[in-house]
């Protein structure tokens, strides 16, 4: 079973000292071994596509975090209050129209990218609030001096969106016409290795600090580079992510082609045509 991780603080270093001794290649030039590949992120052929859950942009990994502000008489201290991440299969393509595999789904992925998304203020956003209300926190709180106000909260939100160029770092292979990614480990490169590739002592101790066979993927520019042909940003196709399936009651006295406003748990109104076949106090399914 696969997963997806974001570093701790530190390890982002190590992670782009390790990265940053691989020449880049493009999906079309990778060759059977240890590579950074980098392109452009699409999902893997005939996949789905996640939903960032506050941006609400169309990805392929996500990771959430929300932490409230916790004040005591002698400190005070963030806490977490929403954590989530979630990966789904993916891609690498380039200009030529070759593609690497990232099955992030079956193997632990390590990430580093940039927050793509922050808000830390004290009155949370609109957007801030409706995440709250999915998660069902309680964001308000009553104070005597000021009433009902709303708690201190900040977020951070990161992403490989559809159609971001990203690299990763892992064993590429070969399989039925088809190149995918693979996990990696650090027998795969040697003492000799890194003498004839005149490794720093901080770049060794990086690289066997590394535990865990997997693949690093990131979106920093700096580990990217941009001086390989890869895929314009106008040719990535548009993905849109899945929408989300209620279950309606049409109200008293509607008919098909009627159009009803349904209040939704987060405090918005979705506005539906009563669909055919559909009568007042008949059950049907609609997309948000």
């Amino acid at each position: 079973m696969g997963s997806c991780a974001s570093v701790m603080m530190g390890e982002d270093v190590r992670i782009a000292k390790i990265m940053s001794k691989f020449e880049l290649v493009k999906p079309s030039d990778a060759k059977p071994g240890l590579a950074r590949v980098v392109g452009r992120v699409l999902p893997a052929e005939g996949g789905t596509v996640l939903t960032a859950p506050w941006s609400g942009r169309p990805c392929v990994y996500y990771d959430l975090l929300v932490e409230e502000k916790v004040d005591t008489d002698d400190s005070s201290f963030w806490q977490a209050v929403i954590t989530e991440a979630n990966t789904v299969p993916y891609r690498l393509v380039d200009v030529e129209g070759g593609g690497v595999a990232v099955d992030s789904q079956s193997m632990v992925c390590t990430t580093l990218t940039d927050p793509c998304a922050v808000e830390d203020s004290r009155l949370p956003s609109a957007s801030l609030v409706a995440l709250g209300a999915r998660y069902s926190l309680q964001m308000k709180r009553h104070n005597f001096f000021e009433g009902e106000t709303y708690k201190r909260y900040r977020a951070t939100e990161r992403a490989f969106v559809v159609g971001q160029q990203c690299a990763a770092l892992g064993v590429v292979a070969h399989a039925a016409g088809h190149k995918s990614l693979q996990p990696m480990n650090r027998s795969l490169v040697s003492k000799e290795d890194m003498k004839r590739g005149q490794w720093t002592r901080m770049e060794q101790m990086a690289w066997n600090s590394f535990k865990q066979e997997g693949v690093f993927v990131t979106s920093q520019p700096k580990l990217i580079g941009d001086d390989l042909p890869l895929l314009p940003q106008a040719a990535v196709p548009v993905m849109l992510p899945p929408q989300p399936v209620v279950e309606l009651v049409a109200p008293p006295g509607s008919k098909p082609g009627s159009t009803c406003l349904f209040p939704l748990p987060d405090g918005r109104q979705l506005q539906i045509v009563i669909p055919p076949g559909v009568a007042g106090g008949m059950t049907f399914m609609a997309q948000i």
